[in-house]
Protein backbone atom coordinates (compact mmCIF):
# COMPACT_ATOMS: atom_id res chain seq x y z
CA UNK A 1 0.00 0.00 0.00
CA UNK A 2 1.36 3.39 -0.98
CA UNK A 3 -0.94 5.42 1.54
CA UNK A 4 1.10 8.22 3.12
CA UNK A 5 0.11 7.13 6.78
CA UNK A 6 -1.83 8.60 9.58
CA UNK A 7 -2.42 11.93 10.44
CA UNK A 8 0.12 14.35 11.52
CA UNK A 9 -0.63 16.98 13.96
CA UNK A 10 1.85 19.80 13.54
CA UNK A 11 1.98 23.97 13.78
CA UNK A 12 1.76 26.54 11.25
CA UNK A 13 5.01 27.16 9.52
CA UNK A 14 5.78 23.32 10.44
CA UNK A 15 7.37 21.48 7.86
CA UNK A 16 5.89 18.18 7.07
CA UNK A 17 7.44 15.49 4.53
CA UNK A 18 4.76 13.54 2.40
CA UNK A 19 5.64 10.24 1.17
CA UNK A 20 4.13 7.08 0.28
CA UNK A 21 5.40 4.00 2.34
CA UNK A 22 7.45 2.59 0.24
CA UNK A 23 7.99 4.85 -3.51
CA UNK A 24 8.29 2.77 -6.73
CA UNK A 25 10.63 4.44 -9.30
CA UNK A 26 7.69 2.70 -11.71
CA UNK A 27 5.02 3.78 -10.61
CA UNK A 28 3.36 7.15 -11.12
CA UNK A 29 2.29 9.97 -8.24
CA UNK A 30 0.16 13.16 -7.90
CA UNK A 31 -0.37 14.89 -5.05
CA UNK A 32 -2.57 17.91 -4.55
CA UNK A 33 -4.98 19.40 -1.67
CA UNK A 34 -8.43 18.42 -1.27
CA UNK A 35 -9.68 20.11 1.42
CA UNK A 36 -8.02 23.43 3.14
CA UNK A 37 -8.96 26.10 5.87
CA UNK A 38 -10.77 29.24 4.16
CA UNK A 39 -7.85 31.76 5.06
CA UNK A 40 -5.00 29.48 3.15
CA UNK A 41 -3.35 30.04 0.20
CA UNK A 42 -1.46 26.72 -0.17
CA UNK A 43 -1.30 24.72 -3.48
CA UNK A 44 0.44 21.59 -4.46
CA UNK A 45 0.46 19.85 -7.90
CA UNK A 46 3.68 17.63 -8.01
CA UNK A 47 4.50 14.62 -9.46
CA UNK A 48 7.50 13.88 -7.08
CA UNK A 49 7.35 10.40 -4.66
CA UNK A 50 8.20 12.77 -1.92
CA UNK A 51 7.17 16.40 -0.99
CA UNK A 52 7.64 18.94 1.80
CA UNK A 53 4.38 20.64 2.86
CA UNK A 54 3.96 23.32 5.19
CA UNK A 55 0.63 24.85 6.33
CA UNK A 56 -0.11 28.87 6.37
CA UNK A 57 -2.63 28.99 8.14
CA UNK A 58 -4.41 27.09 11.06
CA UNK A 59 -6.89 24.26 10.13
CA UNK A 60 -7.09 21.10 8.81
CA UNK A 61 -5.81 20.18 5.27
CA UNK A 62 -6.35 17.07 3.44
CA UNK A 63 -3.98 16.06 1.12
CA UNK A 64 -4.14 14.10 -1.82
CA UNK A 65 -2.00 11.38 -3.72
CA UNK A 66 -2.95 9.48 -6.89
CA UNK A 67 -1.17 6.66 -7.94
CA UNK A 68 -0.92 4.22 -11.06
CA UNK A 69 -3.24 2.34 -8.87
CA UNK A 70 -4.49 4.16 -6.18
CA UNK A 71 -6.54 6.93 -4.53
CA UNK A 72 -5.41 8.24 -0.99
CA UNK A 73 -6.26 11.32 1.10
CA UNK A 74 -4.44 12.20 3.88
CA UNK A 75 -5.33 14.59 7.11
CA UNK A 76 -3.08 17.58 8.38
CA UNK A 77 -4.00 19.47 11.40
CA UNK A 78 -2.34 22.48 11.44
CA UNK A 79 -2.29 24.67 14.96
CA UNK A 80 -1.54 28.19 15.24
CA UNK A 81 2.61 28.56 15.42
CA UNK A 82 1.54 29.98 18.71
CA UNK A 83 1.25 26.90 20.06
CA UNK A 84 4.19 24.94 19.04
CA UNK A 85 5.73 23.25 22.08
CA UNK A 86 8.83 24.69 23.16
CA UNK A 87 11.81 22.41 23.00
CA UNK A 88 12.24 22.89 26.94
CA UNK A 89 8.83 21.13 27.29
CA UNK A 90 9.98 17.68 26.61
CA UNK A 91 8.44 14.88 24.20
CA UNK A 92 8.06 14.51 20.38
CA UNK A 93 7.20 17.70 18.57
CA UNK A 94 3.52 16.59 17.31
CA UNK A 95 4.94 14.63 14.39
CA UNK A 96 6.11 17.98 12.56
CA UNK A 97 9.10 17.56 10.08
CA UNK A 98 8.42 13.79 10.34
CA UNK A 99 7.76 11.71 7.28
CA UNK A 100 3.88 10.88 6.59
CA UNK A 101 3.74 7.60 5.92
CA UNK A 102 0.39 5.71 4.69
CA UNK A 103 -4.75 8.23 3.88
CA UNK A 104 -7.39 7.13 0.74
CA UNK A 105 -8.95 9.71 -1.90
CA UNK A 106 -7.78 10.78 -5.48
CA UNK A 107 -5.28 13.94 -6.17
CA UNK A 108 -6.62 15.96 -8.98
CA UNK A 109 -3.74 18.10 -11.10
CA UNK A 110 -4.92 21.62 -10.63
CA UNK A 111 -8.30 20.40 -8.69
CA UNK A 112 -9.95 23.48 -7.04
CA UNK A 113 -9.73 21.78 -3.16
CA UNK A 114 -12.90 22.16 -0.76
CA UNK A 115 -12.48 24.98 1.75
CA UNK A 116 -12.96 24.24 5.14
CA UNK A 117 -13.18 26.13 8.75
CA UNK A 118 -10.34 26.72 10.07
CA UNK A 119 -10.69 25.00 13.13
CA UNK A 120 -11.99 25.33 16.84
CA UNK A 121 -8.35 26.64 18.04
CA UNK A 122 -8.05 30.56 16.95
CA UNK A 123 -4.86 32.64 19.08
CA UNK A 124 -3.08 30.39 21.54
CA UNK A 125 -3.80 31.27 25.32
CA UNK A 126 -0.94 33.11 27.20
CA UNK A 127 0.04 30.49 30.05
CA UNK A 128 2.96 28.94 31.84
CA UNK A 129 1.93 25.13 32.35
CA UNK A 130 3.65 22.40 30.93
CA UNK A 131 2.61 20.18 27.51
CA UNK A 132 -0.23 18.80 28.53
CA UNK A 133 -0.44 14.73 28.20
CA UNK A 134 -2.87 12.68 26.79
CA UNK A 135 -3.68 8.88 26.99
CA UNK A 136 -6.35 7.81 25.15
CA UNK A 137 -8.46 4.40 26.11
CA UNK A 138 -11.56 2.48 24.38
CA UNK A 139 -14.36 0.55 25.35
CA UNK A 140 -17.37 -1.09 23.52
CA UNK A 141 -20.63 -0.49 24.59
CA UNK A 142 -23.83 -2.15 22.81
CA UNK A 143 -23.88 -0.48 19.75
CA UNK A 144 -21.49 1.89 20.10
CA UNK A 145 -16.98 1.97 20.24
CA UNK A 146 -16.26 4.75 22.82
CA UNK A 147 -12.70 6.39 22.84
CA UNK A 148 -12.38 8.18 26.41
CA UNK A 149 -9.23 11.10 26.96
CA UNK A 150 -7.13 11.32 30.31
CA UNK A 151 -5.12 14.72 30.17
CA UNK A 152 -3.38 16.45 32.59
CA UNK A 153 -0.63 19.42 32.40
CA UNK A 154 2.71 18.42 34.52
CA UNK A 155 3.28 21.01 36.98
CA UNK A 156 0.07 21.74 38.25
CA UNK A 157 -1.78 19.81 41.12
CA UNK A 158 -5.00 19.75 39.66
CA UNK A 159 -5.92 20.06 36.49
CA UNK A 160 -8.93 21.10 35.03
CA UNK A 161 -10.40 19.18 32.09
CA UNK A 162 -12.29 22.92 30.91
CA UNK A 163 -8.50 23.98 31.05
CA UNK A 164 -7.62 20.95 28.32
CA UNK A 165 -9.44 20.79 24.29
CA UNK A 166 -9.18 17.52 23.18
CA UNK A 167 -9.13 17.14 19.20
CA UNK A 168 -9.64 13.86 17.37
CA UNK A 169 -8.75 12.79 14.31
CA UNK A 170 -10.01 9.51 12.52
CA UNK A 171 -7.49 7.64 10.62
CA UNK A 172 -7.90 8.18 6.91
CA UNK A 173 -7.04 4.95 5.78
CA UNK A 174 -9.58 3.28 7.45
CA UNK A 175 -12.30 5.12 5.70
CA UNK A 176 -15.04 5.08 8.36
CA UNK A 177 -18.47 6.75 7.87
CA UNK A 178 -18.04 9.74 10.15
CA UNK A 179 -21.95 10.90 9.60
CA UNK A 180 -23.08 9.53 13.00
CA UNK A 181 -20.11 9.75 15.10
CA UNK A 182 -20.31 12.13 17.80
CA UNK A 183 -17.75 13.75 20.79
CA UNK A 184 -18.58 15.67 23.99
CA UNK A 185 -16.23 16.80 25.80
CA UNK A 186 -13.50 14.44 26.16
CA UNK A 187 -15.23 11.21 24.64
CA UNK A 188 -15.51 10.37 21.23
CA UNK A 189 -18.76 7.41 20.09
CA UNK A 190 -18.49 5.97 17.11
CA UNK A 191 -21.29 3.61 15.82
CA UNK A 192 -20.14 -0.01 15.29
CA UNK A 193 -22.21 -0.35 11.88
CA UNK A 194 -19.97 2.88 10.49
CA UNK A 195 -16.87 0.81 10.98
CA UNK A 196 -15.49 -1.79 8.83
CA UNK A 197 -12.34 -4.38 10.25
CA UNK A 198 -10.53 -1.51 12.00
CA UNK A 199 -10.85 1.83 12.88
CA UNK A 200 -7.88 4.23 14.07
CA UNK A 201 -8.37 6.90 16.40
CA UNK A 202 -5.52 10.16 17.04
CA UNK A 203 -6.03 13.14 19.59
CA UNK A 204 -3.71 15.16 20.97
CA UNK A 205 -4.58 17.31 24.33
CA UNK A 206 -4.22 21.05 23.71
CA UNK A 207 -4.03 23.81 26.49
CA UNK A 208 -1.03 26.74 26.03
CA UNK A 209 0.34 24.15 23.37
CA UNK A 210 -0.49 20.67 22.17
CA UNK A 211 0.48 17.32 23.69
CA UNK A 212 2.17 14.44 21.72
CA UNK A 213 -0.09 12.59 19.84
CA UNK A 214 -1.98 9.26 21.24
CA UNK A 215 -3.59 6.81 19.45
CA UNK A 216 -6.12 3.50 19.69
CA UNK A 217 -7.07 1.08 17.30
CA UNK A 218 -10.36 -1.16 17.48
CA UNK A 219 -10.31 -4.09 15.42
CA UNK A 220 -13.74 -6.17 15.27
CA UNK A 221 -14.36 -6.18 18.62
CA UNK A 222 -11.04 -5.31 20.55
CA UNK A 223 -9.19 -2.73 21.44
CA UNK A 224 -5.38 -1.85 21.26
CA UNK A 225 -3.83 1.09 22.70
CA UNK A 226 -0.78 3.14 21.32
CA UNK A 227 -0.68 0.31 18.90
CA UNK A 228 1.97 0.58 15.96
CA UNK A 229 1.30 2.58 13.36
Amino acid sequence: MDHPGPPQFVAVGDTVQLAPRDPDPDMTYQWSILDLPEESNQRISSDEPVIDFVPDTAGRYRIGLATSDEEYSLTIRAFPSEYAPSNDQGGASGRSGVSARPGASGGRSGAQPHRSGSGSVGAAPQGTAGRPRLQLSGTVEETELVVHADTDIPGEAESNSDDITVEFILDDRDNVDSTDISQSSQTLRIPISAVGEKVRVHAVALSDTYSVPDTIAFSGETISESMDQ
